[in-house]
């Protein structure tokens, strides 16, 4: 008897190992670990520091040449410090960076993803995702007159659906999208996940006066933007390595889905510039950005795309940028204006200003 259940005992703990080494294998060969990063660098980058923290996101008002700036030291905070984040500037003419741009803001304030709403007088109308340790996941609102210098704020939004929020984009003066990176409420739903990459992450409306669940099968969500020339909403899957597009009604709502883009990286943020394409960051070793958290000596790769989208729906990818995070490590973010790609980071405590063409990114600013 006592052979049988050290026999049986044994069997079980070999099939445990063997499926721990198997789930270890899915994460270690999907995530990027054994994949060739390519150097593809333009002709000049230049770095501008961040001494308060590291940009995760930042979105361009071409109406004034300036760049609004989620900053956090994300580092501290995942290795358990305290810190309080902002929101900067930074003055594209003057290649200036202002310490913060907002007025009473809540103490309590981790700024994560983030979308500026200009209205038609001149009113700017800013949303950013804040992961509050006191009151957990929240939206604030702040709001600048065309008089004014800086935004205050004018309200927080909350909702049990704000489950994992991590990117919001505006569509209009009260209306946004929010996109959960999970959807996860117990931690078998949390394996599923990361493993098979269930898609159960949530994309949020809020309505003006409601939020209401748009879609609930995405494959975790970083990133979503709005081509408002063509009504059209952009929805990155960083575990389903996938970019949604969905066509919008006159009111905001989902009409339909138009495509499924895939994309060869988990895609984190996505910019859309003035001619309707696309800029996404995509994380191809998320391995390494998993190591680079823990350790600041590991380097995560960096790798910037642009999608040209064509009238049809037909596309072209281009890398704009890969390196291998030396230059910038766990990129997050990448914005072009003005032939000036932006490029933000998830732990770096900087921006990197890369030129597209041969003038001097001076001359440019």
């Amino acid at each position: 008897m006592l052979r049988k259940i050290i026999k049986y005992c044994t069997y079980v703990i070999l099939i445990s190992f063997a499926l721990l080494f198997l789930v270890f294998s899915i994460l270690f060969i999907n995530g990027g670990a054994l994949r060739e990063i390519q150097n593809v660098t333009p002709p000049e980058c230049k770095r501008i520091e961040s001494p308060q923290g590291s940009i995760e996101d930042l979105q361009i008002d071409k109406t004034n040449n300036t760049v609004i700036l989620s900053v956090l030291d994300r580092r501290a905070k995942v290795q358990g410090e305290k810190v309080t984040g902002t929101i900067s500037a930074l003055d594209l003419t003057k290649h200036s960076l202002t310490n913060s741009v907002i007025l009473n803001g809540p103490q309590d304030f981790q700024p994560h993803g983030l979308s500026l709403f200009n209205h038609v007088d001149g009113t700017k109308t800013l949303h950013v995702i804040n992961h509050s340790e006191q009151n957990g996941e929240l939206i604030e609102v702040f709001r600048k007159l065309p008089t004014q210098r800086n935004f205050f704020h004018l309200k927080t939004l909350s909702s049990p659906l704000l489950i994992s929020p991590n990117d919001i984009i505006a569509i209009g003066p009260q209306s946004f999208y929010v996109a959960n990176d999970s959807g996860a409420t117990s931690i078998i739903e949390r394996i599923a996940e990361l493993i098979f990459s269930d898609g159960i992450s949530p994309l949020l409306y809020f309505n003006g006066n409601n939020f209401v669940i748009a879609k609930d099968d995405l494959r975790s969500s970083s990133g979503i933007n709005f081509i408002s020339e063509r009504n059209l909403l952009v929805v990155g899957e960083t575990a389903g390595r996938t970019i949604r597009l969905y066509q919008l009604t006159s009111d905001g709502t989902i009409e339909s889905e138009v495509m499924r883009l895939p994309i060869d990286g988990a895609v984190d943020n996505i910019d859309a510039d003035a001619d309707g394409n696309l800029w996404i960051a995509n994380h191809i070793d998320t391995w390494s950005l998993t190591k680079s958290f823990l350790n600041k000596s590991f380097k995560s790769p960096t790798q910037i795309q642009k999608i040209v989208l064509n009238d049809d729906f037909s596309y072209k990818i281009n890398t704009i940028y890969e390196n291998n995070g030396k230059q910038i490590s766990a990129g997050s973010i990448g914005a072009m204006h003005n032939n000036i790609v932006l490029i933000g980071s998830i732990t770096e405590k900087q921006i990197l200003a890369c030129n597209l063409v041969s003038r001097a990114i001076e001359e440019i600013y």
